[in-house]
């Protein structure tokens, strides 16, 4: 079953593999923390939040709009002394 940390190891080694060897360490930190943010999604259950509900497990949080609404932001503002 996927966790946060598998989620994690998943990113380190899609990085690895599509990532130029110079890559710095914001480059993974982030990559690291954008692969672990849709799993937040189960701190929704604290407030009545249904499993099948579209902001429950699975859903909103892992669809590609919101993978687009978080990594924008998160390019833009991380590697701003890059442009």
């Amino acid at each position: 079953m996927p966790t946060v940390f598998t989620h994690a190891v998943s990113a380190l080694a899609l990085g690895t593999a599509v990532l130029p060897a110079r890559a710095g360490s914001r480059t993974w930190c982030l990559g690291v923390l954008c692969s672990a943010v849709p799993d937040l999604d189960v701190l929704t259950f604290a407030f009545g939040v249904g499993y099948s509900d579209m902001l429950g497990h699975r859903g909103l949080s892992h669809s590609l709009p919101f993978a687009l609404a978080l990594s924008t932001p998160i390019a833009t503002c991380g590697f701003r002394a890059f442009k």
